[in-house]
């Protein structure tokens, strides 16, 4: 019984912590792109209040939301659940890519062949 209670409260743990790193995950990388939570609904095919919803922890997202965000973010969805450390890398390498990207779209625009 003390095994169980113990590795009930291990899962319990895990799971909390694994709720708060998707919670900070989708606020930060939302605010790295500069997205309010609309765009984000927007993007993601869902509702503002969902996104709002697990930005507050009030809902878990199913694995198909989860999804939905990932593909709205161009991440791969278990980058949602990432720690801080590994967070702040994700972040840098989107931002890196965001950069790219425009600077892909300006030189399209500068190609007068």
């Amino acid at each position: 019984d003390c095994f169980k209670s113990v590795a009930m409260k291990l899962i319990f743990l895990y799971m909390t912590k694994t709720k708060e790193l998707l919670i900070y995950n989708i606020k930060n990388l939302r605010r790295v792109k500069g997205w309010s939570q609309m765009k984000l609904a927007e993007e993601a095919s869902l509702s503002t209040g969902m996104i709002g919803d697990i930005e507050t922890g009030k809902k878990s997202p199913s694995i198909e939301t989860l999804e939905k965000i990932s593909v709205a973010f161009n991440v791969p969805t278990y980058c949602l659940m990432m720690d801080s450390e590994e967070a702040e890398t994700m972040n840098r390498q989107t931002r890196n890519a965001e950069k790219i990207e425009r600077i892909k779209e300006l030189l399209n625009e500068l190609d007068l062949s």
